[in-house]
């Protein structure tokens, strides 16, 4: 099963709940995917989670995030659970860059995927480009975002997901593609 570790920045972030799951357990048919995994993030810290392929870490950031079903509970800060949000609203909460980047990428050009990730956002004109330029430095928007390399893909994607000022952003291996 998946493993935890912890970075707290500081002493501080320890008071404040960010997402807290209990007993969740993922099953595909009959499978079991993940047992009884529980979790505790708090504001400002990062944690990581291990194990070997297929022990389920995938299965629990979606169910963290909402988008799979699952036993047992999941609790953001403001005492909510991601799936009594509509899935705009969810992100505001919790974002997620999936194992598969790419997947997130629709548009026809970096520019149009930066300028939507600020209208979605709620952002300042530019937020997501300036993000993005800060993870990958100086890429032509006008380019196709499935030409970008893996690794590019992966910048774009988090930043448009930063860009959203969640909570909770899940990474799902987030070093792939990265030299």
């Amino acid at each position: 099963s998946p493993r935890q570790h912890r970075k707290s920045p500081s002493p501080k972030s320890q008071s404040q709940l960010a997402l807290e799951a209990i007993g969740v357990s993922v099953s595909y048919g009959l499978v079991p995917a993940l047992e009884n995994a529980n979790l505790r993030m708090r504001q400002g810290e990062i944690t990581g989670i291990y194990g070997p392929n297929g022990s389920g870490k995938s299965s629990l950031l979606w169910a963290l995030q909402g988008s799979l079903g699952f036993s047992g509970s999941v609790k953001l800060a403001d005492d909510t659970t991601p799936e009594s949000h509509s899935p705009q609203l969810r992100l505001k909460h919790l974002a997620l860059v999936p194992q598969n980047a790419s997947d997130l990428l629709v548009l026809s050009t970096i520019a149009q995927e930066l300028a939507d990730s600020d209208e979605f956002a709620g952002a300042a004109r530019g937020t997501t480009a300036e993000i993005f330029r800060s993870l990958a430095g100086r890429i032509d928007p006008s380019r196709h975002p499935r030409d970008l390399s893996s690794g590019q893909q992966l910048a774009l994607v988090l930043a448009i997901q930063l860009a959203k000022g969640a909570d909770v952003v899940l990474l799902d291996e987030p070093t792939r593609g990265l030299d």
